[in-house]
């Protein structure tokens, strides 16, 4: 049948299902559910590198410390990159 003799109500019919999932915004889960994976993810490994810049920077003495202008107070700050900041 062409779109010429339809009535309302088969057009509506026909494209009702494809609607009604845009219109809940079902077909931007996965779009979505990609971002947050990848949000997680990145979040993951910088929490790991500053884990790991922490772990260095405490197996340093005082002195070392303070010859790289540092106290062990400034360690989470170096560790989160807003030292100096």
């Amino acid at each position: 049948m062409s779109t010429l003799t339809q009535t309302a109500d088969e057009v509506f019919v026909s494209a009702a299902p494809a609607q009604a999932i845009d219109f809940l915004g079902l077909t931007m889960i996965p779009a979505a559910l990609k971002r947050l994976v990848a949000f997680v993810q990145a979040e993951r490994q910088a929490a790991q590198e500053r884990r790991r810049i922490t772990r260095e920077l405490n197996t340093y003495t005082a002195r070392e410390l303070a010859e790289m202008g540092l106290s062990r107070l400034d360690i989470p700050a170096v560790a989160a990159g807003t030292y100096g900041a």
